[in-house]
């Protein structure tokens, strides 16, 4: 069953398989197989298994998972230590899947599902460590680095995180070069 093409759901195709197969399952491109044994165990090997590993095995399901590199962005607001300042920010990162048996088995159709929280998660915990009074103190804060290099949940990978501040609010003036 080829499942409708979107690039937040890493599971590309789902396929019963007979018995006794007499084929290999063809290579996408991009993909790993993952195979449900009769017994419900989950099998990821390395290029798929071969037409012998097929008969001994005997799988029931074929999941194919994408593990290539997708982008995201996303919006996020943080509140300083006072409380009194909220601060929008514009979230970019790559994600990828680095264990398709857990997508599989956790049955994630829809990663930007997860993905918010775990990169929320992320940049809530380097604000909290960040000096910043206001917007235009947290931007050169944020420019300056500080972002974790990869935080891995649910068997995805978010990597290349970066954040900028979007909604200047009351320093947009002091930013755009204006007097005030």
């Amino acid at each position: 069953m080829l499942l409708p093409r979107d690039e937040n759901n890493p599971i590309l195709y789902i396929e019963e398989l007979p018995r006794f197969s007499w084929r290999r399952p063809l290579h996408v491109p991009g993909a790993v197989h993952v195979y449900l044994s009769r017994g419900d165990r989950l099998f990821w090997p390395e290029g798929g298994f071969t037409l012998g590993e097929l008969w001994l095995v005997r799988p029931s399901r074929l999941y194919v998972v994408d593990v290539s590199t997708y982008d995201g962005q996303m919006s996020h607001d943080v509140t300083g230590a006072s409380g009194t300042v909220t601060v929008s920010l514009v979230v970019t990162f790559s994600w990828q899947v680095i264990d398709p048996r857990f997508v599989v088995k956790s049955h994630l159709v829809d990663v930007m599902a997860i993905l918010p929280h775990h990169v929320g998660a992320a940049i809530d915990a380097v604000v909290e460590a960040l000096s910043w009074s206001d917007a235009t103190e947290l931007n050169l804060a944020l420019k300056s680095g500080g972002m974790p290099e990869r935080v891995r949940a649910e068997g995805i990978e978010i990597s290349t995180i970066r954040a900028a501040v979007v909604s200047l609010g009351d320093d947009a003036s002091a930013i755009a070069g204006g007097d005030g």
